[in-house]
This record gives structure tokens, C-alpha cells and sequence, in this order.
């Protein structure tokens, strides 16, 4: 369990609400990069931030003692397969529109809501 930052009364998280609160902040930190655009550096950064995340969770999937039963394994690691692709395409500027954020920061939310739930 962890503590929330301190501006949330130091209650204790579990492993889910905090990688909910992670995946939403991360989602906020990509809508503010769709809209400044234009700032190719924060958006490398953040990209590359939501990356290091769903890294996190892929190694934790792949791990010997993921508790997690095989069909959902496969499928959120095929998730993360696509998301890695999605980044690599607006990085590498094969996708040139603010709105291609859009899947990044709707997977984010879909998984914050369903780790939620």
C-alpha cells in the first residue's frame, strides 16, 4: 500500500487506486500536450513518461508471480504493444495531429476507471 501525496490527507492507496491515480494524471498530462501542441519537448517528455508507465506495468505482467490469469495477461499486453506503437508513431511524426492523442488519453482513462470499479 502507499500513501497519497499530502494534499489527500496521507490516506493509504492500494496497488489499484494508485496506479489509477498514475494512469489519470498521466491522461491529464497528455490532454494538456494536445493542446499546446506546438511544444514538441513537453510532448516528447510526457510521451515518453506514459511509456515508462505502461512499461512498469508490462514488466509486472511478465514477472513469475503475476497473479493475473492468462487471457488477461495476453490482452493487456497486446494493449501495451499497441500503445508503444501509438507512441512511437506520434514521436517519430508518422502521426501529426494533436487529436492522434486522443487513443493515448482514453486508454489511460479506461484503465483508470476499470482498475476503479
Amino acid at each position: 500500500m502507499y500513501r497519497k501525496d499530502s494534499y489527500q490527507n496521507s490516506e493509504l492507496l492500494t496497488d489499484r487506486e494508485l496506479e489509477a491515480h498514475v494512469l489519470t494524471k498521466m491522461a491529464n498530462k497528455l490532454r494538456v500536450c494536445k493542446k499546446d501542441w506546438e511544444d514538441k519537448k513537453t510532448l516528447v517528455e510526457t510521451l515518453e513518461e506514459n511509456m515508462l508507465l505502461w512499461s512498469i506495468f508490462q514488466e509486472n505482467l511478465t514477472s513469475g508471480d503475476c497473479e493475473q490469469p492468462d487471457d488477461v495477461r495476453l490482452n493487456l499486453l497486446r494493449l501495451i504493444n499497441f500503445m508503444d506503437t501509438r507512441t512511437y508513431k506520434i514521436m517519430s511524426n508518422e502521426l501529426t495531429e494533436p487529436d492522434s492523442l486522443n487513443v493515448l488519453i482514453n486508454m489511460n482513462n479506461s484503465i483508470a476507471k476499470g482498475l476503479r470499479s
